[in-house]
């Protein structure tokens, strides 16, 4: 009995280090479980919001910026923003920068449309003016050429006459001659100018 006091002993502290190595595993075990549900928690937890300071006005540097000016860019506040036609502008000098500039971009386009349609009637006028000259020249080269003496038509019957049309002169007088011809004598003086024909058939 005395020689088994030692083992006995030995064996009872064996025992007592591997209850408190499972006691201590346990523990740690635990601790990574709550550790990693908490992980998990924070994980899933929307970030916090951040709030961003707001772009002061040009002109009131306490006051928050609501717009930005069509004409310079420079932010505005309500008390500074004038709307004109669904813009923004931070002074009556911006505004009237930008109606000027508009202004004058309205000028040029109309300037544009104008020179467009004078260009237009212009070119109209010159087509109604050359379709007027032509018709002026034609109708003058046919009263000024000379179609005296020219043959119009002319009929056969079987009767045996013969009849002869010639083209007419104001200054002239036809004078059809038993002969069987068309003679031109002048008006103004009852020479004869021309004379054509044939004899009967």
């Amino acid at each position: 009995m005395t020689d088994g006091k030692p083992a006995l002993q030995l064996i009872s502290h064996s025992a007592i280090k591997l209850h408190h190595h499972l006691h201590r595993k346990a523990i740690i075990r635990r601790t990574g479980e709550k550790g990693a549900c908490g992980m998990s928690e924070k994980a899933d937890a929307p970030p916090p919001r951040k709030f961003r300071r707001k772009i002061p006005c040009k002109n009131h540097p306490s006051a928050p910026a609501v717009d930005y000016c069509q004409t310079c860019g420079l932010p505005i506040c309500k008390e500074c923003a004038i709307s004109f036609s669904g813009a923004s502008f931070c002074s009556s000098e911006c505004w009237s920068s930008k109606s000027a500039e508009e202004s004058k971009d309205a000028v040029a386009n109309r300037k544009k449309r104008e020179r467009r349609a004078d260009f237009a009637v212009t070119a109209g006028m010159w087509a109604f003016c050359m379709v007027v000259l032509a018709a002026i020249g034609i109708f003058i080269f046919q009263k000024t050429s000379d179609h005296s003496g020219e043959k119009l038509w002319e009929i056969d019957s079987t009767e045996g006459f013969y009849e002869y049309f010639a083209q007419s002169q104001l200054a002239s007088f036809f004078a059809l001659r038993t002969s069987g011809y068309v003679e031109a004598l002048d008006l103004r003086t009852g020479s004869s100018k021309w004379k054509v024909g044939s004899s009967p058939i």
